[in-house]
């Protein structure tokens, strides 16, 4: 009798050790599972905001450089304004494919609208 009691106890022991046992490893398994998913929202914010953010200012900086060769009167090589112009387009359309919330469609467009009338103006 003594040692099926024994028995009895040294299996409860063994059943709620393997009960913590199975717990601890799926909540480590959740974790794994929870810090990839993490990591992958990181590298999407990276790829959806700083890059694109990055890209905008390069916009600027082309802009920038293009309107300054205008200002300083002299003679600006064609070749030069078309290199530009290809450069902001490309760094616009790579913006363009990022994801985007409504408002930032509409000032994407806006923009596109606005470097339009500057080049038309530009080139009469």
């Amino acid at each position: 009798m003594k040692f099926s009691y024994s028995l009895k106890q040294k299996t409860k022991i063994a059943l709620l050790l393997f009960c913590i046992m199975a717990c601890t490893i799926l909540i480590r398994v959740l974790e794994d599972k929870s810090i990839k998913d993490m990591g992958t929202s990181f590298v999407s914010m990276y790829n959806d905001r700083l890059v694109p953010a990055t890209d905008l200012f390069m916009v600027a900086e082309k802009v920038h450089a293009k309107r300054h060769l205008l200002a300083s009167h002299t003679a600006m090589d064609l070749q030069q304004s078309k290199n530009i112009d290809q450069s902001i387009d490309s760094l616009l359309d790579k913006y363009a494919k990022t994801f985007l919330v409504k408002s930032e469609k509409s000032q994407l467009q806006n923009l596109k609208n606005s470097l339009a009338q500057s080049l038309s103006l530009i080139h009469i």
